[in-house]
């Protein structure tokens, strides 16, 4: 279950949260492909596969910025320009470098990502953020290539 900290009690890490909802749900919104926004279809893969079609069709002239890569990196300039009081903003990966998933870590300085949150808007195209063992569990198949872990 994708987590809420509109009201979590770390004010740092709600001015965070509150960021990304903003600047994610535009950046996603605006970055789906044709068909999977017609269809309403809230599925990174799907998006992937329309996505890759096209830019396969138009030989590399079509954009790929609603991957999980092209996510991961405005995610991350996001927060990092909303972060305060020590946290810690990591991208990360899980699976090989072929067939993984990058998405964003979030977590207490001093601490681990295991212990923090995963923001990651592809997976479900929308602004989304889960602790770090549920989203881990989104791709169990894919860590067997590879764990979690920092870029």
């Amino acid at each position: 279950m994708p987590e809420d900290l509109s009201n979590h009690e770390d004010k740092g890490l709600q001015a965070m949260y509150d960021a990304y909802l903003d600047k994610m749900g535009t950046f996603v919104s605006g970055n789906q492909p044709f068909w999977t926004s017609r269809m309403g279809v809230r599925s990174g893969t799907l998006s992937n596969l329309e996505a890759g079609l096209a830019y396969m069709a138009s030989l590399g002239n079509t954009s790929l910025s609603g991957g999980c890569v092209s996510m991961q990196a405005e995610t991350a300039r996001v927060l990092r320009a909303a972060a305060t009081g020590g946290w810690i903003v990591e991208e990360i990966r899980i699976g090989s470098n072929v067939m993984g998933h990058s998405a964003v870590a979030v977590y207490p300085g001093g601490s681990s990502m295991e212990q923090g949150y995963v923001f990651d808007p592809w997976l479900r195209q929308s602004p989304l953020v889960f602790d770090f063992e549920e989203w881990q569990g989104h791709f169990r198949i894919m860590s067997i290539m590879g764990g979690a872990r920092r870029q």
